[in-house]
């Protein structure tokens, strides 16, 4: 694919800038290569020595992507704010219903609440 051919081009160009191997993997995970995604915001992390939230958000998210939903959370929980929908998301794929609700009531801030199911008060 054209844009993976582009983005590696790119990389060459900068082979150690941790900044733009995380921002780069975004063309990757859209072009289907989450393995890779997943490979260079790694690298960048560890390049890093102060890696900003979104090296991590955006690892969670692919980790997400990549059926790795427990990866998913340990990364997310590393960010000072975390991306509530996206921490839902994967707690919701482990079935941690109770966490996911919890994530979503923190993003509406209280302004909604969370339906119960109508057999023994338990959420849905």
């Amino acid at each position: 694919m054209r844009s993976v051919i582009e983005v590696e081009a790119a990389a060459k160009l900068v082979p150690y800038d941790a900044f733009a191997g995380a921002d780069l993997a975004y063309y990757l995970v859209n072009a289907g290569n989450v393995d890779s995604a997943i490979e260079w915001l790694e690298e960048s992390i560890r390049r890093d020595p102060t890696p900003m939230d979104w090296y991590f958000g955006y690892l969670a998210m692919v980790y997400y992507f990549a059926v790795r939903p427990a990866e998913s959370v340990v990364m997310m929980q590393k960010i000072k704010e975390p991306w509530e929908v996206n921490l839902a998301a994967a707690y919701a794929r482990l079935g941690k219903m109770d966490e996911a609700h919890a994530s979503v009531a923190r993003l509406l801030g209280g302004f909604f609440s969370l339906p119960r199911c109508s057999t023994g008060g338990k959420r849905c």
